[in-house]
């Protein structure tokens, strides 16, 4: 689990938890006390889902990778407000029917998916 008192500076753009043994996505980091944020890496964890609010504010990250982690699911919207999202790596997860409805429907500038 990502720590609720993780404390980042507002002004960090890139931000990296590969290998880091987290399970779930709560707390301010994710919910957008980082409104400069481009790039996050939590690749290599544990982590089996993804909500819709988990990158809500989040609004110029342009790469996400949660590659290798333990996902069987991806609820529709989650990356609606990550308009400037260029590349999303999910691969090593097991995902074959956990992608939601519409999921990248507001995601005109993915190039690598």
């Amino acid at each position: 689990m990502l720590p609720l008192f993780l404390s980042v500076p507002r002004s960090t753009t890139s931000l990296s938890f590969f290998r880091n043994k987290l399970t779930s996505l709560i707390g301010r980091l994710t919910s957008g006390s980082n409104p400069d944020l481009r790039e996050l890496n939590l690749g290599g964890n544990l982590i089996d889902s993804i909500k819709t609010q988990n990158f809500f504010n989040l609004k110029k990250l342009e790469v996400l990778r949660l590659n290798d982690n333990a996902m069987n699911l991806v609820q529709g919207g989650s990356f609606a407000t990550q308009t400037a999202l260029r590349v999303l790596d999910l691969s090593g997860n097991q995902l074959a029917f956990g992608l939601g409805d519409g999921l990248f429907d507001d995601n005109a500038a993915l190039e690598e998916l």
